[in-house]
């Protein structure tokens, strides 16, 4: 297996609204952008499960260390290639890769969250640098296209971590919702580990639910016009989500019980109608 493969296996597997949103996009963008979620993984997955207490933290040096052979062009690891690859005629900037492991740190630190400040200082470090790595992939050259890039990452991780994986974290012992929400929706933490959505955590997805879709239609605004074409796959990938978030809200946010998801067909259609008409291809 190359290592572009084996981003692509990771990150974006047929059927996701990763893989659907870059399939019209030159072979050499998807596979930096892929490799990028498949570096977002690796580092979530050093800390997200549940091993030895020293394990996460040797985990996370490890990937520091190779983050800095990746810099000195002598990497290890399947990903690191694939983003040597990609990156080969620029300089991935090294502070985004020192935030993508400062956004890891915290999950060392936090099993739960606080408040929203904290929350949104990870999903800073974690979610909008590698939004707007993506961006540089693609080539946008705005400086307000960071600002789009940003919301864009933000939205994304919330909708993670505030509604479709609430239930999987907790089980994984890791609760994302800020405890002081929870509080205020008189919700227990060990609720979110359980397969029944009552009334009160209805509500307290339906809070979330807002602040996500704000996020989105944020970032949609802040576009530039010259732009869009450019970004048209980043565009598709908030509008399936945002189709999604439609269909979990149709169905009464019933999110600890089973997960709601669009078709690979539906996907497909709403990538090809981003695509034709954001760049008339």
């Amino acid at each position: 297996m190359t290592p572009a493969e084996y981003c692509q296996n990771k990150a974006a597997p047929a059927g996701s609204a990763l893989h659907y949103s870059t399939l019209f996009l030159p072979p050499l963008q998807r596979q930096g952008i892929f490799a990028l979620h498949a570096l977002r993984l690796e580092l979530a997955e050093s800390v997200g499960k549940r091993f030895e207490p020293a394990v996460p933290q040797a985990r996370i040096d490890w990937w520091q260390e190779e983050l800095s052979r990746l810099a000195a062009g002598s990497p290890q690891h399947p990903v690191s290639h694939a983003l040597t690859d990609a990156f080969a005629a620029k300089t991935i900037p090294q502070e985004q890769l020192d935030k993508l492991i400062a956004a890891a740190r915290m999950d060392l630190d936090y099993d739960a969250y606080p408040g929203f400040t904290e929350l949104s200082l990870y999903a800073h470090r974690s979610s909008a640098t590698l939004y707007m790595l993506v961006a540089d992939i693609l080539g946008a050259t705005r400086s307000e296209t960071l600002d789009f890039a940003v919301d864009l990452g933000l939205a994304m991780q919330f909708f993670d971590l505030l509604l479709v994986k609430v239930r999987e974290h907790a089980r994984n012992g890791r609760i994302y919702i800020p405890m002081d929400e929870l509080h205020r929706f008189g919700v227990a933490p060990e609720k979110l580990r359980g397969d029944s959505t009552n009334t009160a955590i209805r509500e307290l997805f339906a809070f979330q639910a807002k602040r996500v879709k704000s996020y989105y239609r944020r970032a949609l605004q802040r576009l530039p016009a010259e732009e869009r074409s450019t970004l048209c796959s980043q565009i598709a990938l908030a509008e399936i989500r945002l189709r999604q978030l439609d269909e979990i809200e149709r169905d009464g946010f019933r999110l600890l019980e089973h997960s709601i998801r669009l078709t690979p067909l539906r996907k497909l259609w709403i990538s090809w109608r981003t695509q034709w008409r954001e760049s008339g291809k």
